[in-house]
């Protein structure tokens, strides 16, 4: 009874999905025809799931490329950033020590403008000196011509008087 039932059941099942299906040997034909119709269907479902699944896993292998590209990408845009930053570093380094150099140089340049001013200083000094110092040369040149002549006239002079003290004693003596 319980077997009929379920038949029944079955039948009424099949029916409620099928409304053309028939009792009896129809309903087995009938029941052939509808299996075998679930059959193409499950083939077509199976088919589109199969092809669904193709698809996915072809999406999701592009997915995984363009993760995997997008990575090498970023990899790439790190170290690119990173050598940047290097050579900026680099670039910052040598300009503070460019700046250093310059301040030392503008230092070691105010030193020696004050050197040179002291120099010129100096220099203009010993100028007045050396005019005067010249003039003092010129004086002590004309001063020793003096000297010089003056000698001479003393030595002629003494000479004259030798001559004349001879001419005295002569004349005594004669």
């Amino acid at each position: 009874v319980a077997s009929g039932e379920r038949d029944r059941a079955g039948l009424s099942y099949s029916s409620r999905l099928n409304p053309s299906a028939k009792t009896g040997t129809q309903a087995t034909d009938g029941g052939e025809e509808e299996t075998e119709r679930m059959r193409e269907a499950t083939r077509r479902l199976y088919g589109k799931l199969q092809e669904a699944e193709r698809r996915h896993e072809c999406g999701r292998k592009a997915l995984e490329d363009q993760a995997t590209h997008h990575q090498e990408q970023l990899a790439e845009a790190r170290a690119s950033l990173q050598r940047s930053e290097e050579r900026v570093a680099d670039r910052n380094e040598r300009v503070e020590e460019l700046q250093r150099l310059m301040a030392g140089m503008e230092k070691e340049h105010q030193t020696l403008a004050a050197k040179m001013r002291d120099g010129e200083s100096q220099l203009e000094d010993l100028r007045a000196q050396n005019q005067a110092g010249l003039a003092d040369h010129h004086r002590s040149l004309q001063l020793e011509k003096e000297v010089g002549t003056l000698r001479e006239k003393i030595c002629h002079l003494n000479d004259m008087l030798k001559s004349q003290q001879r001419k005295v004693r002569h004349m005594i003596e004669q």
